[in-house]
């Protein structure tokens, strides 16, 4: 059973000889926006000023993990661009960056590095041949690469051990941030010195190692049997009988009832149900109906 909810790659890009845009004038915002639209526009995407949409709009592209919370907290000069498989954010934290979502990672990564290919021939980025590539945080700077992997880990929560999980893997640091109930972000610290396949790899490594600690987590507390047993058969019947249900209530419910199939207790839910259930934790409308997420239960059993 895999736990991962989705995972994310993007690509800090800034254009050679423009200042970063913590130092930018406003009439550089405003170039560095057009010449970054039309490249994007040149690339097959759609590229929009950000000004120019609506709060709705922006507001739904949030939901769907198109755009980061932080790059909307002042629209000014900002633009976005899409295509089917990735976004590009405009005069963020960087002039440029390339971000695509996924549950797989080798996917996140491959339907980024199109459009960081296809950018890196229409646009030139500040770049050192001894450094790499060149952006106003440290940890971003040689590959331009971060990576994040949205991840449930009900049982380690459970038992408080997440915060004695190790940072490392090889020399590679790397973050977790507590969302809510059970769910944390990972995410990739500086790394310089590192290839874009070698930080691939070694997040994929790490994140296997958690997830086991998880799975071994749940074995333990399955031998209170009938304690695992309830925490699941209580998630289902809330799931099935509720009106309305909160993301955070939802989180907890699925890492409930994940937690016995990890274990081994819970054996009819398939993981498809599971990964169906996950896409109802990003949604942060309070109001949903719990109608849609029980049909997923059932209607798959």
């Amino acid at each position: 059973m895999n736990n991962v909810i989705w995972t994310k790659v993007k690509f800090c890009r800034n254009l050679k000889n423009t200042w970063f845009t913590n130092r930018i004038t406003k009439q550089q915002q405003k170039d560095v926006l057009q010449i970054c639209l039309n490249a994007c526009n040149e690339c097959g995407m759609k590229g929009e000023e950000l000004s120019k949409l609506s709060e709705d709009v922006i507001n739904n592209l949030i939901d769907a993990n198109k755009l980061e919370e932080d790059f909307i907290k002042n629209i000014s000069f900002k633009g976005y661009a899409s295509n089917d498989n990735a976004n590009v954010q405009i005069n963020g934290d960087n002039h440029i960056e390339i971000i695509s979502i996924d549950e797989n990672l080798s996917n996140s990564y491959s339907n980024a590095k199109k459009i960081d290919k296809a950018l890196c021939n229409k646009l030139t980025f500040a770049y050192s041949d001894k450094y790499g590539f060149l952006t106003p945080n440290i940890k971003n700077i040689g590959s331009g690469m971060e990576i994040s992997v949205l991840v449930l880990l009900p049982a380690l929560s459970k038992i408080n051990a997440v915060k004695s999980l190790p940072k490392y893997m090889d020399k590679l640091r790397f973050d977790i941030k507590f969302v809510n109930d059970g769910v944390y972000l990972i995410s990739t610290g500086a790394n310089l010195g590192y290839s874009e396949k070698q930080i691939c790899d070694l997040t994929k490594m790490y994140i296997d190692k958690i997830i086991q600690c998880e799975i071994d987590a749940c074995k333990n507390m399955a031998q209170d049997v009938d304690a695992v047993a309830d925490l699941n058969l209580r998630a289902q019947a809330i799931i099935n009988n509720a009106i309305k249900l909160t993301p955070y209530e939802l989180s907890d419910l699925i890492g409930n009832i994940l937690i016995a199939i990890n274990s081994g207790i819970e054996k009819n839910i398939t993981e498809n149900q599971i990964k169906n259930l996950f896409n109802y934790i990003k949604i942060k409308d309070e109001k949903i109906l719990a109608k849609s997420i029980k049909n997923i239960l059932n209607n798959e059993k």
